[in-house]
């Protein structure tokens, strides 16, 4: 999407002495204009090579300030960005003074920054410059309205009041969405899935629409929120700290032709200590007389809005065959909950507690609460295309069982409702050893992984750092080591291990 050529010479930045300043856009202009979409921020092109702008700040140092005048908080994309081994790349707010810190290690290729709270952003480097590659394709800009909760409306209720309580396994694979589409980013929401083959693939169902102006550069750098919501029911707090980075495309139909659906698998590691759980699923085509949906209003704290009237089948010519869901919502303890723009993708769970639907749209508002809301039927999207890019059983049935249900599940996904806690344990695996050392790696946090391998006369022989992980397997040949004996030490985390292993080739 371009923007128009009034607006950006209203965003032509201004570049003097490490610094790049541009003027806040006019965000009440674009949500009149666009209505339907739940504009997060707006993206601000800067186009600019880091280390062309920024100012020498120490040997090897380099800083660059991005101001964009008062905004609420700020993000940073960036293309193809690459630093060398021991050099340190930071972004600090300079209001909140929250830092960022990323090495060669920890740095996507593609890298989008959680947005951090004020008007400027300090880039830091250091590290050598040769080699390096810092280009920053655009800022994201968010409203300084824009309140880490209370975003939605009124009668929103929160996931941990009294309507969540029988809900706090299924919430936590309930993610919030950030999404580059066109000139903006947007909210919308979307849920983790378990398949039969039980292996915890990070599979995120959401909603089609969700990827209007969506590329695949957009994808890559989309944000998933895991665990945004209030501590207690009602609550003004919400810690948006726990993402990940990355999503890809496996399977949608547009609501055009079928439920308007969207299969993806998460491109990064999901932390164990996020608490992910992979939610079930049920294809049945009979309706259901009470259930929930989870989901982002307006991109708030996670909400749940309750229906407790038998689902009937949409019959709306705006809506082709029998493909979704009419859900009217009901009044609660707390509220009214319905859904808003953000609220889009979220899942609709039946009685059983298994995803039944996925939300497209409705017109249920505060003001008019009994009015219908519309959920693409899980069940239409399941088989009924021949290609296997618009259907979710290749997917989520991908060994054939025929399963028509399937119960959620917490790492490692077995049947079982009980999550598997990882321990701070390591061990070398065999001994001795042939052709490769293997070494197994719990951590309760996750946290980088260093190894080294020395001979016994203190020679080091192999030496490595890993992405950070609960639980880690290592390979690494030796075929070409010498026979004898040498030791392993690995540093995961504040643990530190040694051990004695004996290589027979």
């Amino acid at each position: 999407m371009k923007l128009p050529f009034y607006i950006l010479c209203f965003l032509l930045s201004t570049i003097i002495n490490g610094q790049i300043i541009l003027q806040q856009p006019n965000f009440e202009s674009y949500k009149n204009r666009y209505p339907t979409k739940s504009i997060a921020s707006v993206l601000l092109d800067l186009n600019q090579d880091f280390f062309l702008n920024a100012k020498s700040v120490g040997s090897d140092e380099y800083e660059l300030s991005i101001q964009c005048k008062e905004a609420g908080s700020l993000n940073i994309y960036f293309k193809d960005i690459f630093i060398p081994k021991g050099a340190v790349l930071s972004i600090t707010s300079i209001k909140s003074g929250k830092s960022i810190y990323y090495n060669s290690q920890s740095l996507n290729p593609q890298l989008a920054t959680v947005p951090l709270e004020g008007e400027e952003l300090i880039i830091r480097y250091e590290g050598a410059k040769d080699g390096a590659n810092i280009y920053l394709k655009e800022l994201g800009c968010f409203p300084a309205k824009a309140k880490i909760s209370r975003s939605s409306a009124y009668c929103q209720v929160d996931i941990n009041c009294s309507e969540g309580e029988e809900w706090q396994n299924q919430k936590k694979g309930v993610v919030r969405l950030l999404l580059k589409s066109g000139a903006f980013t947007v909210y919308c929401s979307g849920s983790l899935m378990n398949n039969t083959t039980r292996d915890c693939k990070p599979y995120l169902f959401s909603s089609e629409h969700c990827l209007d102006d969506v590329d695949g550069v957009g994808l890559a750098q989309t944000i998933i929120y895991f665990n945004y919501e209030s501590s207690v029911c009602d609550s003004k707090d919400g810690i948006a700290s726990q993402t990940v980075q990355g999503l890809k495309l496996l399977a949608s139909a547009p609501a055009e032709s079928n439920s308007d659906f969207a299969l993806f698998e998460i491109q990064e590691n999901i932390p164990l200590e996020f608490s992910p759980f992979f939610n079930g699923w049920d294809i049945s085509e009979g309706g259901t007389s009470n259930g929930v949906t989870i989901h982002h209003p307006s991109g708030d704290v996670k909400k749940i809005s309750t229906f407790s009237t038998l689902l009937q089948t949409a019959d709306i010519s705006a809506l082709p065959d029998d493909f979704f869901w009419e859900v009217i919502w009901s009044a609660t303890l707390n509220g009214h909950g319905v859904t808003e723009e953000g609220s889009s993708g979220s899942p609709l769970f039946n009685d059983e507690k298994l995803i039944i639907g996925n939300l497209t749209g409705g017109t249920s508002y505060c003001a008019t609460p009994f009015q219908p809301d519309y959920f693409g039927k899980f069940s239409e999207g399941w088989s009924h295309e021949l290609d296997s890019n618009k259907r979710l059983d290749v997917w989520l049935d991908p060994i054939g069982t025929g399963e028509t249900s399937l119960s959620g599940s917490y790492f490692p996904c077995s049947d079982s409702s009980f999550q598997y806690l990882p321990t701070d344990s390591i061990a070398v695996l065999g001994n001795p050893v042939n052709k490769e050392v293997n070494i197994y790696i719990e951590q309760k946090v996750s946290s980088g992984i260093n190894l080294s391998i020395y001979s016994l006369n203190g020679s080091l022989v192999f030496k490595n750092s890993f992405q950070k992980s609960n639980i880690t397997n290592i390979k690494i040949p030796v075929s070409a080591f010498r026979d004898g004996v040498y030791l392993v030490r690995i540093n995961a985390g504040s643990n530190e291990y040694i051990e004695k292993v004996v290589i027979i080739n």
